[in-house]
């Protein structure tokens, strides 16, 4: 491992420990996405734009976003859509320089940093429950700022688990997987272990050929996640119903908002202006990675970033035919986010959409030989 550290520039070294401090404090994460951003700026500043097309076409979005914030006096707009492109500029550099020869090493080096968060909310639950028998501290909380960013983080992790023990077969990995599926339910994010649930049952279905054993291995999941239901603590029926109350008034104010200004969109930040002038549910996004991209972009901004996809559906075809895996991983980040996404929007935090927009890259690992020289 050290001779493949030892591979990577300067830039690519800073890059790929930003990914890795998702897993620590936010703070931490911003600071070293600023670091990254920085380096690339200082080094190699025309290589993300040189090398992809649809960066160009996302930072000139970035750039209708800011005009928007500016256009609404929304100060905090202007700040998240310049994060956002930050974000963006760093993950298009990462898919510069990963290759088939070194994403599986990336890959474990993110869920071996993994294990810092992991150990630190499972000891400090046990210890306040069973030992110091307190309340237990949300730590989910204290290092993701919010228990459904956490979930978001969590179940792209066990898919990452999960394709690195159908590539290794060690039960190291099984083990992460469980750790990250009881994480989920103790911060009590639904929609993330909804949305891991879909995601392992897409992987299994790619992955495995034999009809019986895909049967088994999706009953074995959603038993397990029964049994987990039982076991540990989530909210009641009543909660449920009251959580889908909560986001249909939010959903409804996100819908009312998008609709004043349905072509350009408002610009980031922009829900919570309207939450107050519709004397609504005050909450800082739509809950609904669709409807607030609708909100924040418009009509015409959805378009661009469809218009974007066609320069991603060669690559895509090219993961699939060359590496199964690392294609069931793609697939499973994809279902893992659009499943969450109907109750959340995790590109809006720095660690959950880092790490969600730089999987997505992974369909960069195979190169066009004229690109890989």
């Amino acid at each position: 491992m050290i001779n493949q550290w030892q591979k990577f520039n300067l830039v690519e070294k800073a890059i790929i420990l930003t990914l890795c401090s998702i897993f620590l404090h936010y703070t931490i994460t911003i600071g070293m996405i600023i670091v990254s951003f920085v380096l690339i700026i200082k080094h190699e500043w025309k290589k993300p734009i040189k090398a992809h097309r649809p960066f160009i076409l996302l930072s000139f979005l970035q750039i209708i976003s800011i005009i928007n914030s500016a256009w609404h006096k929304n100060i905090f707009g202007i700040l998240l859509a310049v994060g956002m492109w930050i974000i963006l500029y760093v993950v298009y550099y990462f898919r510069t320089f990963i290759t088939k020869d070194n994403i599986y090493f990336i890959l474990k080096m993110l869920l071996g940093a993994s294990l810092v968060s992991v150990l630190y909310i499972i000891l400090g639950y046990f210890i306040n429950k069973y030992i110091i028998h307190v309340v237990p501290y949300d730590y989910s909380r204290a290092l993701f700022f919010n228990e459904n960013y956490a979930g978001s983080i969590f179940s792209i992790s066990a898919i990452i688990a999960v394709i690195l023990l159908l590539q290794e077969k060690k039960k190291y990995y099984l083990l992460l997987v469980l750790a990250y599926i009881f994480l989920i339910i103790n911060a009590k994010s639904r929609g993330a272990l909804l949305g891991l649930l879909a995601g392992l049952i897409i992987v299994g279905f790619t992955q495995i050929k034999n009809k019986k054993i895909k049967l088994a291995i999706i009953s074995s999941i959603l038993l397990i996640a029964l049994i987990m239901l039982c076991i540990f603590p989530l909210p009641s029926i009543h909660d449920f119903t009251k959580l889908d109350s909560y986001r249909v008034a939010i959903w409804e104010t996100g819908w009312k908002s998008f609709l004043r200004y349905p072509f350009i969109g408002q610009g980031q930040f922009t829900h919570l202006n309207y939450c107050r002038e519709f004397g609504t549910l005050c909450i800082e996004h739509a809950h609904n990675l669709f409807l607030e991209l609708l909100i924040v972009y418009g009509v015409i901004g959805i378009a661009i970033i469809m218009f974007t996809l066609k320069y991603e559906f060669h690559k895509i075809l090219r993961l699939m035919r060359n590496d199964t895996l690392l294609f069931s991983l793609y697939i499973g980040v994809i279902t893992v986010s659009i499943v969450h996404g109907l109750v959340d929007y995790q590109l809006f935090w720095p660690q959950s959409g880092l790490l969600c927009l730089s999987m997505l890259g992974i369909i960069d690992c195979y190169k066009e030989e004229k690109n890989h020289e």
